[in-house]
C-alpha cells in the first residue's frame, strides 16, 4: 500500500462534463495557447487571494513550480547585484530550512552540480521545525563570511512540508533580515483552505511591495484539490522575468486542449465555490487518522506524535522517534540507518510512507503518510502494520 505519494484520487467535477466527453480524456493531439485575456484573469484572480496587485510585468506564469525555480537558480547570477571579480565562483547558494521539501533540494542539486550550492537552516525544534528570522540570522552570523559574492536564495515554503502557516508578523521579520543581507526569497505559496478553518493563510506578497529580492510563486496544482494539473504563477521582481520567461517559455503548448478548458472551468463564477471547498475533500480521512493514532497510543508504552495537523485532509506527518527508540531526538547518523531501517520495516510488510530525512529532519523518525487516494479499509490496515511494525522494532 503506498502511503507516500501525494495525488489524491480525485478528479474535479468538469472531467465529467459533455464538454470533456466530446474532447476525449486522451486526445493529447489537441495543444492550445492560452490568450492573454485569460492569463490577466488568472492574474487578477491570484491577486485578489493574496491580497496585493500583480502588476504585468512582475508576473511570470508556468506549467511547474520546479521549472520556475530551476529558471530562477539560473538566472540569479545574471542579475546579482553584487558582481563577483573575473575568476571567482558566482553560483547560487540555496539556503534550504531543515524540514523544506526535498525535491527542491534535489533540483538545486541538479542545476548547481556544487558540493556547497544547498546550506541547511537549521531551526529550533521548539517551534517544530519552523523557520524564524533568527534562524537566518544564526545563518548569516557563521556562514555568510564563506560565500561573500555569490547569489544567496532562501527557500521558504507556506505552508511547509510539516503544515506550517506563517503569520504576517513572522512573515515580516523573515524579509527584513533577508534584505539586510541582501538573500533572495523564494517563497513557494499555496493558497489554501486549511484543515482548521481558523487558521488564516497570509502571503509574503501582501506584506511587502519591496520586490528587490523577492519571488513569490503560487501554485494551483493537484496539492490543490487535485486537479491532476500543475499551475503556477510568479510574481517576480522586474529584472528577472526577462530571464526566468526565457527559461520557461511559452510551456502553454505543452499540455493539452482538455486540460485547459479543465482550468478556465475552475475560474467560471459557478465552480468558484467548488475551488473554495477542495481543500477540505479529505477531511473526513485526516480525522481517521487522527483517531488510529489516539487509540493506538493508548496501548503503547512511548506514544507515537503528530507533528502537525494536516492542511488539506489528505497527509499527517507522524513521529516514531519515542515509540520506536525511546527518545525525542538522537545525534545525526549521516547514513540515516534508524530512517532506513524503520522504513524497510514498514516496507516488507507492504506499507511505504515518506521518510522526511531528505527534508532535513535526521535526528527523529519523522514520516509523512498520505492517504488521500487510499481507502479507509488501508488506512486500517495501515495501522495494524505500524503497530506489529513497533512492536518488533522496539529498541
Amino acid at each position: 500500500m503506498n502511503f507516500s505519494s501525494a495525488e489524491p484520487c480525485f478528479l474535479h467535477p468538469c472531467y465529467h462534463s459533455q464538454d470533456f466527453k466530446e474532447i476525449g480524456f486522451s486526445d493529447f493531439g489537441k495543444l492550445n495557447t492560452v490568450s492573454l485575456e485569460f492569463q490577466d484573469k488568472m492574474r487578477q484572480f491570484l491577486a485578489h487571494k493574496i491580497g496585493t496587485d500583480i502588476p504585468q510585468q512582475n508576473f511570470v506564469y508556468s506549467l511547474s513550480t520546479f521549472r520556475i525555480f530551476r529558471a530562477l537558480l539560473n538566472s540569479l547570477p545574471r542579475v546579482h547585484n553584487s558582481p563577483t571579480t573575473k575568476g571567482d565562483d558566482d553560483t547560487t547558494v540555496l539556503l534550504s530550512p531543515q524540514g523544506a521539501y526535498f525535491l527542491f533540494n534535489r533540483i538545486a542539486g541538479g542545476v548547481l552540480e556544487q558540493d556547497d550550492c544547498i546550506q541547511t537552516v537549521w531551526t529550533n525544534k521548539d517551534e517544530r521545525y519552523k523557520l524564524c528570522a533568527e534562524d537566518i540570522q544564526r545563518w548569516v552570523n557563521e556562514n555568510i563570511e564563506k560565500f561573500k559574492g555569490r547569489p544567496l536564495l532562501l527557500l521558504l515554503e507556506n505552508p511547509s512540508i510539516c503544515g506550517h502557516l506563517y503569520t504576517a508578523e513572522e512573515l515580516q521579520k523573515i524579509a527584513h533580515v533577508c534584505k539586510n543581507h541582501n538573500i533572495y526569497i523564494f517563497t513557494d505559496e499555496v493558497y489554501r483552505e486549511t484543515y482548521h478553518s481558523e487558521e488564516t493563510f497570509v502571503s509574503l506578497a501582501s506584506q511587502t511591495q519591496d520586490l528587490g529580492n523577492i519571488i513569490s510563486v503560487f501554485a494551483l496544482s493537484k496539492s490543490y484539490g487535485n486537479l491532476q494539473y500543475s499551475l503556477s504563477f510568479a510574481r517576480v521582481p522586474e529584472n528577472l522575468q526577462k530571464f526566468i520567461l526565457g527559461y520557461v517559455g511559452d510551456d502553454w503548448r505543452s499540455t493539452t486542449l482538455h486540460h485547459n478548458l479543465m482550468i478556465e472551468t475552475i475560474f467560471n463564477e459557478k465552480d468558484i465555490s467548488y475551488l473554495e471547498d477542495a481543500r477540505r475533500v479529505y477531511k473526513h480521512k485526516a480525522e481517521l487518522v487522527t483517531k488510529y493514532i489516539q487509540d493506538l497510543n493508548k496501548n503503547l508504552e512511548r506514544p507515537l506524535k503528530i507533528i502537525h495537523q494536516p492542511q488539506a485532509g489528505f497527509a499527517t506527518v507522524i513521529d516514531f522517534t519515542e515509540a520506536v527508540m525511546g527518545v525525542v531526538e538522537f545525534p545525526v547518523d549521516p547514513q540515516f540507518a534508524h530512517h532506513i531501517r524503520l522504513f524497510k520495516a514498514l516496507a516488507e510488510k507492504g506499507l511505504l510512507l515518506q521518510s522526511l530525512h531528505a527534508s532535513g529532519i535526521r535526528n527523529r523518525l519523522c514520516f509523512r503518510m498520505v492517504y488521500g487516494k487510499n481507502s479507509e479499509e488501508e488506512i486500517k490496515r495501515a495501522f495494524d502494520i505500524i503497530k506489529e511494525t513497533i512492536a518488533e522494532q522496539k529498541i
